[in-house]
């Protein structure tokens, strides 16, 4: 027997709402899926979206937005219970009765059967070579039910070709990060079985108690009404530059349609940045980030990410192009069969027989002063300008290896970096921001 919290209940449904909570739902029928996902869910690198369809009981589709316990305030939910009583204290009960079914891929997932399954899904083509969005699972399972069949669970299932080989077919990419474990209650928890778990100890081959470090206590909250969350999770997952894809995100309530579940996905998260240029070879090649330099009378091979088709901006169409003189290096792809129509970040293409010698600018720029250079044991970094946004100070051998990384804040122009742990040489100094790159050597005496 399940035992309850003190709730307001009607017919089995909660009917207290928090008229102070923080956060604000707005339920949406599923006529309104497609300007959802286009207004809240897909942020860059989502190339074309087609047959998006939401299932679920009345009010599980939703958006969201407000300061909460999530780690993002603006977003969509998908609830096993009508998302609008899910803003209101963790002290309440949101819980219903079962009134859909589960979902078939999501029960690949758990031993028990389950019950008022919310089911997003879509076909789509990426605009970039990797897929990512960010999301937060909750419950109200937690804690009192944690290595109990009530596993309520949630899965991000992909179809369509693997760029590394072979396909996708609805792979569950929803696991905590480094397992193959899915995002559940009893994966995801505080670490110890819950007070009714009857008898469980998440010792199954899809459960743990090694992820305390993912849960969230939620206990005291006043504005999500679910006792655990998980900290903000995220899925990344290579995929072929505007090749066809579907997607389903489905949560479900597990073994009874009772303390239900709900997933947050993150405003503007789904999608990825501009499709890469992945490699550079070649005698002689130094390679940043965004700059292959050549040293001269050499040339390099750049090869793009997998993609349906490649316009090279040389006038190359295949994966891989061969470059031997400076200038920006970038390619597109375009799939007439869906629309889809990508383009490659650029790469920046110097020649410079100097590469190895002296302390000049590698790339002229006046976005940065460095003192004093050569330099013992540190350097002080100027920006002329402050920026709004980070700026990224990379530091590099002369082969490429990356020895440090470091980032300045938004309005900082001045920091200085305690380099003594530097074998004397010769290194590469990146700073990176809105304004662009600015590259120069730096020499440890």
């Amino acid at each position: 027997m399940r035992i309850f919290k003190v709730i307001i209940i009607l017919s089995g449904i909660l009917i207290h709402q928090n008229s102070n909570a923080q956060l604000t739902i707005t339920t949406h029928p599923p006529s309104q899926v497609d300007s959802i996902l286009q207004n809240v869910f897909f942020g860059p690198g989502v190339g074309s979206v087609s047959n998006a369809t939401v299932t679920g009981v009345p009010g599980s589709f939703a958006t969201f937005t407000g300061t909460s316990n999530l780690g993002f305030n603006n977003g969509i939910i998908l609830s096993t219970d009508n998302a609008n009583y899910i803003p209101n204290p963790a002290s309440q009960q949101i819980s219903g009765p079962s009134t859909g079914p589960g979902d078939p891929q999501l029960q690949t997932l758990s031993p028990f059967t389950l019950q008022d399954a919310a089911v997003l899904e879509f076909d789509f083509s990426p605009a970039t070579d990797t897929l990512r969005f960010t999301y937060v699972f909750g419950s109200e399972e937690y804690p009192e039910y944690v290595c109990s069949q009530f596993n309520d669970v949630f899965g991000f299932f992909i179809s369509g070709q693997n760029p590394a080989g072979g396909n996708y077919n609805n792979f569950n990419a929803a696991q905590i990060p480094g397992t193959t474990l899915p995002v559940s209650i009893n994966s995801v928890n505080p670490g110890l079985p819950g007070a009714i778990s009857g008898g469980g100890f998440c010792s199954g081959p899809t459960e743990s108690l090694a992820y305390s470090a993912l849960y969230v206590n939620n206990l005291a909250d006043t504005n999500i009404i679910f006792d655990g969350l998980t900290t903000v999770l995220s899925i990344t997952i290579p995929v072929v530059v505007c090749d066809n894809y579907h997607i389903k995100l489905a949560v479900a309530n597990c073994s009874d349609p009772v303390f239900d579940s709900g997933v947050f996905l993150q405003e503007n998260s789904f999608g990825g940045a501009p499709a890469r240029i992945l490699s550079q070879s070649g005698p002689g090649v130094i390679a940043l980030l965004d700059t292959t330099i050549l040293n001269v009378g050499v040339s390099t091979q750049l090869t793009a990410a997998k993609s349906t088709a490649y316009f090279w901006s040389n006038g190359d169409t295949t994966q891989t192009t061969t470059v031997s003189q400076q200038g920006s290096v970038s390619f597109y792809v375009f799939n007439p069969s869906n629309g889809c129509i990508a383009f490659s970040a650029p790469r920046m293409i110097l020649v410079d027989s100097s590469v190895f010698v002296g302390v000049d600018d590698i790339i002229k720029s006046d976005l940065i002063e460095i003192a004093p250079n050569p330099f013992k044991d540190e350097i002080t970094i100027h920006l002329n300008e402050t920026y709004p946004t980070e700026s990224i100070i990379r530091i590099q051998t002369l082969a490429g290896k990356l020895i440090r990384t470091v980032v300045m804040q938004p309005f900082t122009d001045n920091i200085s970096l305690s380099l003594q742990d530097l074998p004397a040489g010769i290194y590469l100094f990146e700073v990176s921001n809105q304004d662009g790159n600015a590259v120069k050597k730096i020499v440890r005496e």
